[in-house]
């Protein structure tokens, strides 16, 4: 397989794409909020979900005092 660039760290698009979607709508998708209970266990582990596993640096934010992860309490 060849592939444009690994579905890995970090989430940067290229700076000439940065603007791809300015003047279009995104869609939450439909698996946004799937708790994994069909899926393998694999799934349920792995660590890419944007509530639980982002980071302040992935958005290109200053983390504050206090949390690492974007959705921490």
């Amino acid at each position: 397989m060849c592939h444009h660039k690994a579905p890995h760290r970090s989430w940067e698009c290229d700076s000439k794409h940065k603007h791809l979607y300015a003047d279009k709508p995104i869609r939450v998708p439909e698996t946004y909020n799937d708790d994994y209970t069909n899926r393998a266990k694999d799934a349920k582990v792995a660590k890419m979900r944007v509530a639980e596993d982002m980071t302040y640096r992935d958005l290109g934010l200053v983390q504050p005092d206090g949390g690492d992860w974007v959705a921490s309490e």
